[in-house]
């Protein structure tokens, strides 16, 4: 087939226009009495597509296998707005790595990016014409595809320890792993392994874990707490690490025991152990755009300094706090201590409690 030429199996195809679309409306252009259908981010849910859109991704139905020819002309880049959550998002008339998109501001892509193979999700590394594709965004931007710089990966958190959770159900069975990074964002964030939403009319997902309403196969957390969802009765054996102790609810989780649960929401706790000396963890996120945490861990109740200088050695920020024992979360706003905006740029952190201090990086990118 050519780069005009959309190609539909049997069953549910992830589709974007591979050519610059013409006005024409969707169910016109795949001919489909199913309907075309778009995501709408800001209400998690789909409706049927008016136009095809250049950017934009399609849920389409067929049977049986069918190909249509696009009209339109050869395009090699688009800007569209991206909201917080989940998107279907296009593909250009030639293949894209998806290292070469990126969103301003930076940082907000969560890896990976899922195509969809006619049976189940997988995680893309080029984005091909005629193909749609999911991508998860932490905040709201502008999505350049393709990007004209080449921005910094996220740094990935470094479990101390995963567990895994291996979970039956009528539908067959799911395998979903946490684990305790102390250098974990709050929340969703690197290192999660998120699910895209399921295709219109389909059965939801029968267990996940759950974090700020998204759906997860994979949740580091560095408080210790996590969020099972079942949507029926499952059976679950849990495989944890020697020594690790964990709760679901009030009931003591060892080692492969075996659960049977009805559905329901479920929290699973750690309590991690204090820090027996003063370290300082990095900051996370790191690329950041609009704030990030200054991870320090603190063996008992302390007063600490942080400073922040630029790269000539000027201090331009300056936090006091007093913070317990435990990984200390200091919030810096990129911002200078008078309420400044600064510079996009590489910037040194410096910790302090009485006369002992350590330091680290942060890049700052607007």
């Amino acid at each position: 087939l050519g780069p005009d030429s959309i190609h539909l199996t049997t069953g549910w195809n992830l589709v974007s226009a591979p050519l610059q679309p013409t006005e024409v409306p969707a169910d016109v252009v795949f001919s489909t009495p199913f309907g075309v259908f778009r995501y709408l981010t800001e209400t998690g849910a789909y409706e049927l597509a008016g136009i095809v859109r250049k950017g934009e991704g399609y849920w389409v139905y067929s049977n049986p296998d069918t190909s249509y020819l696009i009209a339109g002309g050869h395009f090699t880049g688009y800007r569209r707005e991206i909201f917080r959550g989940w998107q279907i998002i296009g593909a250009l008339s030639d293949p894209l790595p998806v290292g070469s998109i990126e969103l301003t501001p930076a940082g907000g892509i969560i890896p990976p990016i899922f195509g969809w193979n006619g049976s189940g999700f997988y995680s893309a590394d080029t984005l091909y014409p005629g193909q749609g594709y999911w991508l998860l965004s932490n905040n709201d931007g502008v999505l350049h595809a393709p990007s004209t710089y080449r921005a910094r990966p996220a740094v990935q958190p470094q479990p101390t320890w995963e567990a895994d959770l291996a979970i039956s159900h009528s539908g067959g069975a799911t395998m979903l792993s946490i684990g305790y990074a102390p250098t974990a964002g709050i929340g969703l964030s690197a290192g999660d392994i998120p699910l895209p939403p399921v295709s219109p009319n389909s059965e939801p997902r029968k267990a996940v874990l759950n974090a700020e309403g998204f759906e997860l196969s994979r949740d580091l957390s560095p408080r210790g707490e996590w969020e099972l969802l079942l949507r029926e009765q499952s059976t679950i054996e849990f495989d944890i690490p020697e020594g690790v102790e964990l709760k679901l609810g009030n009931i003591p989780i060892a080692e492969n025991l075996v659960l049977e649960l009805p559905s329901g929401l479920y929290r699973i706790s750690f309590e991690p152990s204090m820090p027996s000396e003063f370290e300082l963890l990095g900051c996370i996120p790191n690329p950041f755009n609009a704030r990030t945490n200054i991870l320090v861990n603190l063996p008992s109740k302390s007063t600490v300094g942080t400073e922040i200088f630029d790269i000539s050695g000027r201090q331009v920020c300056e936090i006091v706090g007093e913070y317990n024992s435990g990984v200390a979360r200091i919030k810096w706003d990129g911002k200078a201590t008078d309420g400044r905006e600064l510079p996009s740029g590489l910037y040194l952190v410096r910790v302090s409690i009485g006369d002992r201090s350590l330091t680290s990086r942060a890049m700052l990118i607007k």
